[in-house]
């Protein structure tokens, strides 16, 4: 079991660094957005981007995980190799299809989200980036099933150095502003996906199974219902704020939620990327459910690590990445909310993974769009009465919720016995830890940053000691320490990695 979360932790590690990658070509960005666009500007960047990520998970149909779902099951190399042709098919076109109807409607929908035609040119851009950005993600998916990390954050980080190279180009010579950004974006897919394209055609064979495309859209569709639903209760508030509130302050949330961000997309997503793949292969092995109960602790572990720190030095961040308009910097009070959400969605990601695991699908659509309901009409309550905080609290509400859903009926299907009591011990001492930065708020800066750091070096000294590793773990640890604590080395075990 511990090569098992090794090797988990090696492709996170290596997931990790794409991701950080790209959070730090986003980092690089922020202060460019915010010194280039208004409060208001930015919030309505955000709303494209949440409506891009909607239509993405529509047009899709989460095909491609049923595709790894289906290429997990298989023996037969060349079975494996025409279920990519069956589902990357059936996408591409579906994909013209909707390009087809949907672009010469650009105008009506321009209409309807801004009050004005001239924005035709936004959907326009949006239908393509999120026609390319869906075939980079299907054959993206393919890379992980076969567990090519390296190759995965490589083409990544190609995308990346196109879209800031455009970005800066399009934002501070050209002035285009929203609509650079977005044309960055664009452009950015379709060069990932030329660089794609020679990889996927090593892994098909020219053979379309319709049957077998029947019984996995019957399993991804659901899927696709459910991960819409999750987005509309993950970031359908912006929507509420915007209705509520104006694009001033969806631009400040976010700039709070892309800090926070950081957590889910270099901790949460990465995880999700490299362990996907290794629980469908083992889930019927002897001790697979005592390896995804000890994942889900080590998981809420460095969430909670990552959520103290960021919440810690949130105003820092804001004002660093916010330094010419300070607009932004309320944003920094709602990092820590944000944070508690992504350490919930960790504990909503296992839980609903047994659903996935016994293919029984069908009920995650109704659960997540119930509470997405819910989690919506809560915003409307809670917003006018505490503004931006009323939706974080919204949210934090609702996922509580769906997890006990999760729990309850997942264990019905496949019951993993979890450490539910160190998992919530574990989230107790990060808010405790943090609650203590409100004793020197008002502190010498420099004085403030010691203090802050010495509160995020206890968390990891009260896990170590405070029993919530077994002897073995606590081994491992060392050894890893042994390993590791030698920058000299690092070259030559990482080259070790490779070769596993």
């Amino acid at each position: 079991m511990l090569n098992k979360i090794r090797n988990t932790a090696k492709h996170s590690a290596i997931y990790s660094l794409g991701n950080l990658s790209t959070k730090l070509v986003g980092l690089v960005l922020l202060p460019l957005f915010t010194s280039h666009l208004s409060v208001a500007e930015y919030g309505i960047l955000t709303l494209f981007e949440t409506t891009s990520l909607l239509l993405l998970t529509v047009f899709t149909f989460n095909i491609s995980n049923a595709m790894i779902r289906w290429w997990a099951d298989s023996e037969d190399e060349k079975e494996k190799k025409s279920y990519v042709f069956t589902t990357f098919s059936f996408l591409l076109g579906f994909l013209i299809l909707l390009n087809i109807l949907l672009q010469p409607f650009s105008g009506n929908f321009a209409l309807l989200f801004y009050k004005n035609s001239d924005f035709r040119i936004y959907f326009h851009i949006l239908f393509l980036t999120v026609t390319f950005e869906a075939l980079n993600r299907f054959i993206l998916s393919l890379i992980r099933v076969l567990e090519k990390s390296v190759l995965f954050i490589t083409i990544s980080l190609v995308k990346l150095t196109v879209s800031l190279l455009l970005n800066i180009y399009f934002i501070v010579v050209l002035k285009l502003g929203v609509e650079g950004i977005i044309l960055a974006q664009l452009i950015a897919h379709i060069s990932g996906f030329i660089l794609l394209v020679p990889f996927l055609r090593k892994y098909i064979v020219f053979v379309f199974q319709k049957s077998e495309l029947r019984k996995m859209l019957n399993y991804s569709i659901p899927l696709m219902f459910t991960a819409l639903s999750g987005i509309l209760f993950s970031i359908g508030d912006r929507y509420v704020i915007k209705i509520l509130m104006g694009d001033e302050e969806v631009g400040i949330y976010s700039l709070a939620a892309k800090i926070s961000g950081f957590l889910n997309f270099f901790v949460l997503q990465s995880f999700q990327m490299a362990f996907l793949p290794m629980a469908y292969k083992m889930y019927k092995e002897k001790n697979a459910k005592r390896f995804f109960s000890k994942i889900l602790t080590y998981l809420i572990m460095v969430l909670t690590f990552g959520g103290l720190g960021l919440s810690l030095f949130a105003p820092e961040f804001v004002k660093i990445f916010a330094s010419e308009n300070s607009d932004y910097w309320e944003a920094s009070v709602y990092v820590s909310l944000i944070s508690v959400v992504t350490i919930f969605f960790g504990i909503r990601y296992m839980f609903e993974l047994n659903f996935h695991l016994s293919r029984k699908t069908k009920l995650l659509p109704i659960f997540v769009s119930t509470i997405a309901i819910f989690n919506i009409a809560l915003n409307f309550l809670l917003v006018p009465i505490l503004g931006i905080a009323g939706s974080i609290v919204s949210s934090i509400i609702s996922v509580v919720l769906l997890n006990i859903m999760f729990y309850v009926y997942g264990r019905r299907y496949y019951k993993v016995n979890y450490e539910l009591t160190k998992v919530f011990l574990i989230i107790f001492i990060g808010i405790f830890l943090f609650s203590l930065s409100f004793l020197f708020m008002d502190i010498n800066f420099w004085l403030g940053i010691g203090l802050k750091t010495i509160i995020l070096t206890i968390f990891p000294i009260v896990i170590l000691l405070g029993g919530f590793l077994e002897p073995i773990e606590k081994e491992r640890l060392s050894q890893a320490w042994q390993k590791w604590k030698s920058p000299k080395k690092w070259k030559e075990n990482i080259k070790k990695l490779k070769k596993k």
